[in-house]
């Protein structure tokens, strides 16, 4: 009988791995091999059998006490299976748990019973329309900023990726917090692949929004974006999150927006017709070693 097993980085079978990933109903860049070896250097995988689901797991350790925690850019961690459900989940649960003191860590689905979660809301796209179809959905005031960059004369481009050490300055001018090292350099480190790829609104020769997107079987991420003063002034962001949903139009692919639990963000990527997916939360303190103890009382 198949059972789930934790295996190291190196024990990982990238093939078998990455064609689970590709034919799961969920599939998503996050899970792919290649992709995680970019955002986190020690992950490890559970293993279904052979390979027949699978879950990334992120062990950290700080003051040498190992927790399950969250990495940059990526903002759920999934189950990805062949099966029409997870498999043995309670077996998953306690596998889970076992060699970590403490969780801070966010999944796709509910997969630990024993603790509750934040449910957090994202927002996504179907683009299995015509671009003209998808546009009725629209909100008036999107539609209003749209049409203001186009009056501006405002273009649209697919610029190199190298452009996104600009990109993250024109971010960081309209923050009022600046980006830790590790994440600036993981999101360059995406950019430079393939599956990455870099759009611009430019307005006079100058660059006045990006966006960052990333590129798998199923869906469009929307990993990052950076909008100047400029570009606030003339509707430059509803124009690119309109030319993207142009670009990949009456396709099987979904637009993921990546959120956002802000309500401000949440409101303008709604804007565009986008529905809502929830994912989970989990943040545990002293109750995981009573936990542990129940499960080994089993």
């Amino acid at each position: 009988m198949s059972s789930w097993t934790l295996l190291s980085r190196s024990e990982i079978d990238d093939q078998k791995w990455n064609n689970t990933v590709i034919n799961a109903s969920n599939e998503h860049i996050y899970g792919y091999s290649f992709y995680l070896d970019i955002v986190s250097k020690n992950w490890s995988g559970l293993v279904f059998g052979n390979y027949e689901a699978i879950l990334p797991v992120i062990i950290k350790s700080k003051l040498g006490v190992k927790y399950l925690g969250q990495i940059n850019h990526v903002q759920r961690l999934n189950v990805f299976t062949v099966f029409p459900t997870i498999p043995q989940l309670m077996e998953l649960e306690e596998l889970i748990l076992k060699p970590v003191s403490y969780l801070d860590i966010v999944f796709e689905k509910q997969l630990i019973s024993s603790f509750s979660s934040i449910e957090k809301t994202n927002l996504i796209l179907p683009l299995n329309k015509t671009f003209e179809t998808l546009k009725k959905e629209f909100k008036t005031n999107t539609k209003r900023g749209i049409k203001k960059a186009e009056n501006f004369d405002a273009k649209f481009n697919k610029v190199p990726n190298n452009l996104i050490d600009e990109a993250v300055k024109l971010f960081q001018l309209q923050k009022d917090f600046g980006l830790n090292k590790s994440w600036f350099k993981d999101l360059v480190s995406i950019s430079k692949n393939d599956f990455s790829e870099l759009y611009s609104v430019m307005l006079e020769k100058e660059h006045i929004a990006f966006a960052l997107i990333l590129i798998s079987k199923k869906r469009v991420t929307l990993i990052f974006t950076a909008l100047g003063e400029k570009g606030k002034e003339i509707g430059a962001m509803p124009f690119l999150i309109s030319e993207l949903i142009r670009n990949f139009s009456n396709s099987d692919k979904i637009l993921d927006f990546e959120g956002s639990e802000n309500p401000g963000t949440a409101r303008f990527y709604s804007s565009f017709g986008a529905t809502t997916e929830n994912y989970y939360h989990y943040q545990s303190d002293g109750l995981l070693k009573r936990t542990k103890e129940l499960f080994n009382r089993k």
